[in-house]
């Protein structure tokens, strides 16, 4: 079965969490307290760079406090915003209070494309990627990366993970990736959020890292990855690898991987 990540009306917001599987990038700056009087919410930020217009707040515990707001600049330090007059004077967080601010958004990011196709009504929220890193690496039993960027943004509904790519790089056994990829679902799936789980993409021949015994153990872990999302609730499949994988080799498409580093998608690539 395929389940659409949008269906219906209305917007949805997302958290992205993976390695450089994205050109959208957000800037995230810590509200050390937030107040309201009157309808009028006052964020203490410091040295928070923004001017007046449409910005992301995420964190706090009352809601009324967070979503896309279109804040004013009081000074460098502080800004304001509208809320409903009826919430809680003073914000509080179990986490951190923060405003994100997208800085970033080329042709070569599937987020763009995709937001295109469906009339802007998706919201990115939170990248929560970090270039370089691998499933280990976010996976709640070896760090708080996942606790202090997705788990606790409650904004998000959905969480788009793509990992793999750089565990497979690294040398880890597809049983070491399983584990750490389960074990990030399942800390999304039980703090109430929906997963749209990728499978790891393929690189070009002409990459470091490429051999067949690679591209072998990536091919098994994208079989786990098609399994594992037709068992586990609230899971969608994105299947990236059969969409841009050259049907004749264990490598990507030319067309769709670029030809400089042998693993980031092109335009079309990520457009597919």
């Amino acid at each position: 079965a395929t389940r659409a990540l949008v269906s219906g009306a209305g917007t949805y917001g997302l958290v992205m969490v993976g390695d450089s599987i994205t050109e959208y990038q957000t800037a995230k700056k810590t509200i050390s307290s937030l107040t309201q009087s009157g309808g009028l919410a006052t964020a203490a930020c410091t040295g928070h760079g923004l001017n007046t217009g449409w910005q992301m707040i995420v964190g706090a515990t009352q809601d009324g406090y967070n979503g896309r707001r279109y804040v004013t600049r009081v000074d460098a330090n502080s800004f304001t915003y509208p809320v409903d007059p009826t919430i809680a004077a003073t914000a509080t967080t179990s986490g951190t209070i923060a405003v994100l601010t997208p800085f970033r958004l080329l042709d070569t990011s599937w987020f763009s494309w995709a937001n295109a196709r469906l009339g802007g009504r998706l919201q990115l929220l939170w990248n929560a990627g970090r270039g370089g890193y691998a499933a280990w690496q976010f996976d709640p039993a070896n760090s708080t990366f996942l606790a202090d960027d997705v788990l606790t943004n409650t904004a998000a509904a959905e969480v788009v993970v793509e990992l793999g790519r750089n565990d497979i790089t690294q040398g880890r056994s597809v049983a070491q990736i399983v584990t750490a990829l389960t074990n990030i679902v399942t800390a999304i799936l039980t703090a109430g959020k929906r997963v749209a789980l990728c499978t790891i993409p393929p690189i070009m021949s002409g990459h470091a890292a490429y051999s067949v015994r690679n591209a072998a153990r990536e091919n098994q872990v994208n079989a786990w990855i098609r399994r594992y999302c037709l068992q586990a609730g609230k899971l969608r499949l994105v299947d990236v690898a059969a969409r841009i994988q050259d049907p004749a080799g264990y490598g990507g498409r030319a067309s769709y991987i670029n030809g400089v580093d042998f693993v980031h998608p092109t335009p079309l690539g990520v457009r597919i």
